[in-house]
């Protein structure tokens, strides 16, 4: 009784529903390219690995396309993930971008049929935000922030563990349900109108008034 909770909030602004078609024309991928998107810093509690141990496991994989953007290739950020795509015969489905400023991550936010947060912690989960202010549904675990940011079946897919196989079939289930995805899309918008940086600043104002 004595702890008071002001989660924060995402630019609304900056992050909203754009063109795809027009964004994946920038961002040099295919139109008919099936798009799952990882935003992050490229390390083991972040989970991408998760998501290139998945790729085996989806089928209709001919357009299928993981997008990795997060890291630094001076630092060899995604080395250990490139070992790995290779070894799973993978290599040729993963594209890896360097960390880029949140002005360029909308346009990535655009091209994507859908975004992975496949975290082991999160505590508050601003990708999986970002996305959804987006328009763009979310698969993620089913943990930390995560859990209550994610409305299961409304605004994406909670996987309760980090099975790659699990992963796999939610995320099979969404690219392979356009109408389902839109609409989550759509629900996803109006969920992460509620967290304004005004609301954020109300609810921290009201903790001192407390």
């Amino acid at each position: 009784d004595r702890v008071h909770v002001a989660p924060g909030g995402v630019n609304l602004s900056l992050f909203r529903p754009t063109d795809k078609l027009a964004a994946r024309k920038r961002l040099g991928f295919d139109a008919d390219d099936n798009i799952v998107l990882f935003v992050g810093r490229p390390e083991p509690f972040k989970g991408p690995d998760v998501l290139i141990r998945a790729l085996p496991h989806m089928r209709n994989t001919a357009n299928l396309r993981l997008v990795l953007v997060g890291g630094s290739e001076s630092e060899h950020s995604f080395d250990w993930l490139r070992l790995l795509a290779a070894e799973l015969g993978v290599a040729d489905q993963v594209s890896w971008n360097r960390a880029v400023p949140q002005e360029q991550l909308v346009d990535f936010y655009a091209a994507t049929d859908l975004t992975a947060a496949p975290s082991f912690h999160e505590s508050f989960g601003l990708v999986a935000l970002e996305s959804m202010a987006s328009g763009r549904p979310v698969v993620a675990s089913d943990v930390g922030a995560l859990s209550t940011q994610i409305l299961h079946g409304e605004t994406g897919c909670l996987v309760r563990a980090h099975d790659p196989v699990d992963f796999a079939h939610c995320m099979e289930d969404l690219l392979g349900n356009p109408r389902v995805r839109e609409a989550m899309g759509e629900a996803a918008v109006d969920h992460a109108r509620e967290f304004t940086w005004a609301r954020a600043a109300d609810q921290a104002l009201e903790g001192y008034r407390r």
